[in-house]
């Protein structure tokens, strides 16, 4: 792996390219090389790509409470918990359970058992948690397979807000993909495990979100849930010294951390202009937002509408996701947006005025849903966005491979981060399939590589 001084400079390393420049704050690194082993496993799995990726039952509305996830793996313990989400003026709830005027949402803690107990207890001696330790889990192997596992709170109504003992000064919320229908496989659990296992050394800690899904939650409810709890989980990282935090996703939940990081920054925009005009109240919030230091995406759908024309020659190459694949999954995600204008970019809004208008006058209405809103599709945001996104500082780092639906407009919104000067780096596989990171469970090179470079990444943060 090449260090963050290194990744400046370009590389001549066979099978990598370093596409830099002096004027770009984002760098990308490029690779083409392909191991034999998986040339030949996405020739075999192609023509099953039908197949490979199905959509569940639908989930009842909310958050869902997961129901399986791993036991011991990698010496990593996953501890569940239940965060009550209140609403506000500012935060209205579109699925607030009336007998306690809160949504649930449930998220799962990983928390390595090799933390030494002078960590593990809350204590800061100033040393990292393994300094110094030689049973490093890394070379374990054949480690437990996914297996059922229930939370054994004696009350999972009961929720507490309390967190695992202080021993990390950054934390990673990841948010897994599955078309916005599907909750986290046994490869986001074994994902995420690694993580937990590989950064806990650098006080970094994982926590996954149990997200509401699709179609009973769309995006209509589920991200005004994601802001509040965004807005107070920030607020809890302030008033502890120094922590800071990372949004991350891959697939779906990638979508879902661009659509929080840009909402995040004209939020933290509009509160500064407050601050400028002389209101001395919003100072403890924007301390509070300021926490939120990056973004961290793996495959995203940038734009709901899937009429890049380069999307057909994607479709050729990709073993796993097919067209009538990424059309529902963007269906039922941006189901009725525009039901609610307080959701709706306003011009998309005044443009479904404007349709309406022209369908009650006879005349060819106008496309004007979800799918067309910035809010939604990152890739359509609006210029006063990207330049509230620069000026907050935010980083924005991701991975995609060129044999995936998606990637031609994941390579656009990658582009548009160069051009606005988007603090971050960017690793691009050409010919690699659609989140090949998480595949490091199966011991595929590209799979053990991908993550290495993500793991390097977030170490720097």
């Amino acid at each position: 792996m090449t260090s963050s001084s290194a990744t400046a400079a370009t590389s001549t390393s066979p099978g990598r390219n370093q596409d830099h420049t002096s004027k770009s704050l984002t760098s990308v690194t490029r690779r083409t090389d392909l191991s034999l082993l998986y040339r030949v496993l996405r020739t075999l799995i192609r023509p099953f790509r039908p197949k490979l990726v199905e959509f569940p039952d639908p989930y009842p509305p909310g958050s869902p409470r997961i129901r399986k996830w791993p036991n011991n793996l990698y010496h990593v313990d996953i501890t569940e918990r239940k965060l009550q989400i209140s609403p506000s003026p500012d935060f209205p709830l579109p699925q607030v359970d009336p007998t306690t005027n809160t949504q649930a949402l449930w998220i799962y803690d990983f928390e390595s058992k090799r933390l030494p107990k002078s960590k593990s207890n809350g204590e800061n001696s100033g040393q990292s948690p393994r300094a110094g330790r030689s049973d490093s889990p890394s070379n374990q192997k054949n480690p437990p397979s996914l297996t059922n596992a229930r939370s054994d709170s004696p009350d999972p109504n009961q929720q507490s807000r309390q967190k695992p003992k202080k021993w990390y000064t950054h934390t990673i919320y990841y948010f897994a993909g599955g078309g916005f229908q599907s909750p986290p496989s046994s490869e986001h659990w074994k994902f995420c495990c690694r993580l937990s296992r590989d950064l806990e050394n650098e006080q970094v800690r994982t926590v996954l979100i149990s997200y509401p899904l699709a179609p009973h939650s769309p995006a209509k409810d589920s991200l005004p849930l994601l802001r509040k709890w965004l807005v107070d989980e920030l607020a809890e990282a302030a008033a502890h010294d120094g922590e800071t935090i990372t949004l991350m996703g891959d697939s779906a939940g990638g979508n879902v951390v661009l659509s929080l990081g840009f909402w995040w920054a004209r939020r933290l925009q509009k509160m500064r202009q407050k601050e400028e005009s002389g209101d001395l109240g919003v100072k403890k919030e924007i301390e509070a937002l300021r926490r939120l230091r990056a973004l961290f995406v793996m495959s995203p759908p940038c734009d709901f509408r899937n009429s890049n024309p380069h999307i057909d020659d994607a479709d050729k190459l990709d073993p796993v996701l097919t067209r009538d694949l990424t059309d529902r999954a963007a269906e039922a995600w941006c189901k009725d947006w525009l039901s609610d204008p307080t959701n709706a970019d306003p011009a998309v809004v005044d443009l479904r005025v404007e349709a309406e208008e022209l369908e009650r006058n006879g005349k060819r209405r106008v496309e004007a849903d979800g799918k067309s809103d910035p809010a939604l599709s990152p890739n359509l945001q609006t210029e006063e966005a990207w330049e509230a996104l620069r000026q907050s500082g935010l980083v924005v780092t991701g991975v995609y491979g060129t044999a995936d639906l998606l990637s031609p407009d994941v390579e656009l919104f990658m582009e548009r981060c160069r051009e606005e000067e988007i603090r971050g780096e960017w690793l691009v596989w050409e010919g690699q399939m659609h989140c090949f990171p998480l595949t490091v469970c199966y011991g595929l090179r590209e799979g053990k590589e991908g993550f290495e470079w993500v793991k390097a990444r977030l170490k720097e943060w």
